[in-house]
């Protein structure tokens, strides 16, 4: 885990394509170990197998896209590259093999994020691994996806000063958003095994997050940046809930399995209530602020059709999540769900329970986050922009802070 996060480290860090490449793969690898070894089950090794051989085809999709754009601007390196797109952007356009080495990348990439079409992967693996495990991967490895678009958008000439993506990234990533979206909450919608539903839930998460990117730097990136860490937390917590309880020594399956757990553990079921409603994004929870800013910064850049595809899966979502709070404190117990008991280790019971409480907490101190996501979105990822924009506050992050100031006391202190 230690070096998948080190990778995860290093995404944000990059200064070139192989720098790239390489913490992508840092991220990645020891994931598969994880999956394999966290179940003696042939599922797990099945799963691990699959994990692996379709990352192999990732990595090779990307790193072709990659050897694209090093032929298109002769350079690996971040900020010549950029100087040489922007270059070719305001002459006669974009050349062919930097849009195709572009598209490769990002698509290669999507596979991190399970994005459609690349997500096929993610319900098998997440049913096979272990629960700690599923926390972790619904998680890092779509963290650093997200963030090595944002850093090849940034080497791309993409910038908060010149924030329009090109039109074919613009129509790809577009296309990918909807239909990560829609196949992911039907998807859930679909599904009996409770880990299941969580996976494909979580690929309709990476398609929110695409909302972000399609944004652009500004809002957009802050809006990504402050969603990632809303979804972290509700996310984990929730996993942190299924790792807190077995039946029979084994791990939960099914959603029926949580039945009249309120009665037995209402704690628990407090807890998987909370944080599945900040996935769904009920307010005034983590998750809603989260996925308000990502509509905010669709709408300020004329996303509307976005924002409504968007507005009617997080409708869709409400369905399954509901579940995960209605069954749990309202259906009675069944003779499956009464030998539900606490697992032996209380570290996943804490973890879910702090975990719980930071979606409750944390939107007390909501513009102070902000404030930090804008910091780190336009340092992290306009380095060409850095030194003009350090001494105002970009006007997307004043816009939204004004918005802000009119819902009342959830904005926390403003002097933070």
């Amino acid at each position: 885990m230690m070096l998948s996060l080190a990778g995860l480290l290093l995404v944000c860090t990059a200064r070139d394509l192989i720098w790239l490449f390489l913490a992508l793969e840092l991220t990645s690898l020891p994931t598969y170990v994880l999956v394999a070894m966290s179940r003696s089950s042939r599922i797990a090794q099945e799963s691990a197998m699959k994990y692996f051989f379709l990352g192999a085809m990732s990595a090779a999709l990307f790193l072709y896209g990659f050897a694209m754009l090093y032929a298109a601007t002769g350079t690996v390196e971040f900020e010549p590259m950029r100087r040489v797109l922007i270059d070719q952007a305001t002459g006669d356009g974009l050349s062919v093999l930097a849009i195709l080495g572009l598209i490769l990348s990002l698509f290669g990439i999507c596979y991190k994020l399970a994005a459609a079409p690349l997500h096929l992967y993610a319900a098998d693996v997440y049913e096979g691994a272990a629960a700690p495990v599923t926390a972790f991967l619904g998680f890092v490895p779509k963290a650093a996806g997200v963030l090595a678009i944002m850093v090849l958008l940034s080497a791309a000439g993409v910038s908060e000063l010149a924030p329009q993506l090109p039109y074919p990234i613009l129509i790809m990533l577009w296309v990918v958003a909807v239909l990560t979206m829609t196949l992911g909450n039907i998807g859930a919608l679909l599904q009996r095994s409770v880990k299941r539903m969580l996976a494909y839930s979580s690929i309709a998460h990476s398609g929110y997050l695409l909302i972000g990117i399609i944004a652009g730097p500004g809002l957009g990136y802050t809006a990504v940046l402050f969603y990632l860490l809303a979804y972290g937390i509700s996310n984990t917590a929730v996993f942190g809930v299924l790792s807190g309880l077995e039946r029979q020594g084994q791990e939960l399956e099914t959603i029926d399995d949580l039945a009249g757990l309120r009665q037995r553990h209402p704690i628990m079921a407090a807890a998987l209530a909370v944080s599945s409603g900040s996935l769904l994004g009920f307010p005034p929870l983590l998750g809603f602020w989260g996925k308000l800013l990502l509509f905010i910064a669709a709408i300020q850049t004329g996303q509307y059709v976005l924002v409504i595809i968007a507005a009617v899966n997080s409708a869709i979502s409400g369905w399954y999540y509901l579940r995960l709070v209605a069954v749990p404190i309202m259906a009675a117990p069944t003779a499956r769900s009464e030998s539900v008991e606490r697992g032996p280790s209380g570290g996943p019971r804490l973890a879910c329970l702090i975990l719980t409480l930071s979606a409750l907490i944390l939107p007390i101190f909501l513009s102070w986050l902000v404030v930090q996501s804008s910091t780190s979105a336009r340092t992290g990822f306009a380095p060409s922009a850095t030194s003009s924009l350090d001494q105002a506050e970009p006007k997307d992050s004043i816009t939204f802070d004004s918005r802000l100031s009119r819902l009342g006391p959830l904005n926390g202190p403003s002097d933070s």
